[in-house]
């Protein structure tokens, strides 16, 4: 069951601003109307967003200064060992790579959020005979108009995940 929020006006006239000032290209035709509840002063917002001829679109955060990046991925140069499998979106690349071990990550369609939400990307099972000694990792990620950013991770043995920011 729908329920109405209260001053569905001010609510169209943020989402228009949004619209027009937060979305790269200008998505055409876009309506939103406002349809009144029994309740005075509150009531419902109705978008209508039509198929775009200009894909992709971005939206920018105005209060950030920051974009929501496509076409997010990265790699990960393991610093010994044998790449066993992977779970999730990485992949192994090692093959590609003159057999030095490498996991990538990438996803045509997703996203990289800028404000810390964090995602997992996967699992590498890594085969060393160092096991008892810290992992050194080269991470680079990358996304649709965002410089590369890079990284070096000394990971200590018995660690469950890595989060980079």
């Amino acid at each position: 069951m729908l329920k109405p929020i209260t001053n569905p006006d001010r609510y169209r006239a943020k989402a228009l601003d949004s619209i027009l000032n937060a979305t790269q290209p200008a998505v055409d035709g876009v309506r939103i109307e406002t349809i009144p509840a029994a309740t005075k002063g509150a009531g419902y917002v109705k978008v209508l967003i039509p198929a775009s001829d200009r894909p992709p679109h971005r939206a920018m955060s105005a209060d950030e200064g920051r974009g929501v990046a496509r076409h997010a991925g990265l790699f990960c140069t393991l610093g010994e060992g044998k790449v066993a499998t992977t779970y999730g979106g990485l992949r192994d690349v090692s093959a590609i790579n003159d057999g030095r071990p490498i996991a990538q990550y990438y996803e045509p369609q997703g996203v990289i959020h800028p404000n810390g939400i964090y995602s997992t990307l996967g699992t590498v099972v890594l085969q060393r005979d160092k096991k008892d000694r810290p992992l050194r990792l080269m991470v680079k990620w990358y996304a649709e108009e965002m410089m590369p950013r890079e990284v070096e991770i000394e990971v200590e043995p018995g660690t469950k995940g890595v989060v980079l920011s």
